[in-house]
């Protein structure tokens, strides 16, 4: 049986959070940069990443938010497709005490989020059009479906059937990366001390996916880290 036994989400959701706050910051200004770092071993029980804190995490950015501004949201942990509907995605929050997401009861409702859920809160008509959504957890693929109702526009980065990264870049400026297939895990590296998605894009943030050395854009850092997770 699958186990919840990922070990860097924190160290993950932290690292990237530092970096998009540095390189935001340097670009707009601190005071036009707001961020919401949700994890499991935060001692303030509001920042860590329950149902019910990620709900009121997108409601606080729709109430401060316009729609010029950008809005990025990175998931990594655990993410479960149920066996009769591989269509459907569930990202298991602090609540989970396993993976088994089959039986569609009171505890899949307040112990995780769906994929259908995810679409409701983006296309909140108070967030910001340009979006960037990455999904380090396994079974990502899984949310390919309902994910499709953000966008006119999609295409297929990657489809290795033992680690897929999905990419759809969107007329509407959203970009979405998914680190793994419907049955898949996403793979992580006690050398990195990372999730190898969220490496690989840490590391394009040094440099290599940087345009003109100085900028960061979405397509091209994703489209770099792609092969990097393949490898």
């Amino acid at each position: 049986a699958q186990t919840l036994n990922l070990r860097y989400p924190e160290t993950d959701a932290q690292a990237l959070a530092d970096a998009i706050r540095l390189g935001a910051e340097s670009l707009c200004g601190k005071n036009k940069v707001e961020l919401i770092t949700l994890t499991s071993n935060s001692p303030d029980p509001a920042h860590q990443p329950t149902k019910a804190n990620i709900a009121r995490a997108f409601q606080d950015i729709a109430a401060k938010s316009t729609r010029n501004d950008l809005l990025f949201v990175y998931l990594s942990g655990h993410g479960a497709a149920p066996g009769n509907d591989p269509h459907a995605y569930f990202y298991l929050t602090q609540e989970a005490r396993q993976v088994n997401v089959d039986i569609a009861d009171k505890l899949r409702e307040t112990t995780t989020v769906s994929g259908a859920e995810l679409v409701q809160w983006l296309t909140n008509p108070n967030l910001p059009d340009k979006q960037v959504l990455i999904l380090d957890t396994c079974a990502a693929g899984a949310a390919t479906t309902q994910l499709a109702a953000l966008t006119t526009r999609a295409r297929s980065a990657a489809d290795d059937l033992k680690k897929a990264v999905d990419t759809w870049n969107l007329d509407t400026g959203t970009y979405i990366l998914m680190g793994s297939a419907t049955d898949r895990a996403s793979y992580e590296s006690d050398r990195f001390r990372h999730g190898l998605l969220t490496y690989a894009l840490l590391h394009g943030i040094q440099g290599e996916a940087l345009v003109d050395g100085t900028r960061l854009e979405a397509a091209h850092w994703f489209d770099t880290a792609i092969p990097a997770v393949e490898k």
